[in-house]
């Protein structure tokens, strides 16, 4: 039987993992694709300089959905003391990359929180015998 709490967190930790371990193989490869490609995406279109912990960077609470993604994009900006974009580009530069990087960050990051929510109803209906 499986936990639908532990997809529901799988699936937030690396987007399809939820549904891969409820059974839905395909779904979860085809999820993990689609999101991790626009997190990923997102995050070189900012020079990794745009997914980092602060209260004043509102996309983070968009981003944070992106599980692992954000955490270890976060980890690696703190590890080598790499400034945030908004504080080392020209308004330029900001105005050509930085919205439409957080753009690709925060739709993946809220995206994913419908995909581990849907890995957590695959869960459920998999221990009841459903489909």
């Amino acid at each position: 039987m499986k936990s639908k709490y532990m997809a529901l967190f799988l699936g937030w930790l690396v987007p399809g993992m939820g549904h891969i371990y409820a059974g839905k193989r395909q779904k979860g490869i085809i999820f993990f694709v689609a999101i991790a490609g626009a997190a990923v995406t997102g995050i070189a279109l900012g020079r990794f300089r745009n997914v980092y912990f602060a209260p004043d960077h509102y996309q983070f609470y968009a981003e944070v959905g992106n599980g692992l993604f954000t955490l270890l994009a976060s980890l690696a900006m703190a590890v080598t003391r790499r400034a945030p974009a908004e504080t080392v580009m020209s308004a330029a530069q900001l105005a050509d990359t930085v919205p439409v990087a957080d753009l690709y960050c925060m739709i993946a990051g809220l995206l994913n929180f419908v995909v581990a929510a849907n890995a957590f109803d695959a869960a459920a209906a998999e221990s009841r015998g459903g489909r």
